[in-house]
C-alpha cells in the first residue's frame, strides 16, 4: 500500500486473481461432489427397477399358483375315496413286508 489505506490498482488486481482462483476450485469441488451424488442416484435406479422386475415376477409366479390351486380345489378327493386308497397302501404295505 502506498498510501495508508490505500491500494494500488496491481494489489487489487491481484486480490481479485486470487479471488477468482479460489472461486474455480470451489467449483470443481461442487462439480465433483454432484457427479458423485449423480453417480450414485443411477445406481439407485438401477437396483430399483431390478427390484421392480423381480416383484413383477414374483406377482405373476402367485397369480399361476393361485390360479392352479383353485383348479385344483374343484378336484377334491372325497373322504371314503381318501379312505380306499389309505387301505389300499396299508394292503401294498403288508405284501411288499
Amino acid at each position: 500500500m502506498s498510501e495508508e489505506g490505500k491500494i494500488t490498482m496491481n494489489e487489487f488486481k491481484m486480490v481479485v486473481e486470487r479471488f477468482e482462483e479460489n472461486q474455480k476450485k470451489i467449483v470443481e469441488v461442487v462439480n465433483y461432489r454432484f457427479d458423485k451424488l449423480e453417480s450414485r442416484q443411477d445406481k439407485t435406479e438401477a437396483k430399483t427397477d431390478s427390484m421392480m422386475e423381480q416383484i413383477a415376477l414374483l406377482h405373476e409366479g402367485q397369480t399361476e399358483i393361485k390360479a392352479e390351486l383353485r383348479s385344483g380345489l374343484k378336484d377334491r378327493v372325497t373322504y371314503s375315496d381318501f379312505a380306499k386308497l389309505e387301505k389300499r397302501v396299508v394292503r401294498l404295505e403288508n405284501k411288499v413286508a
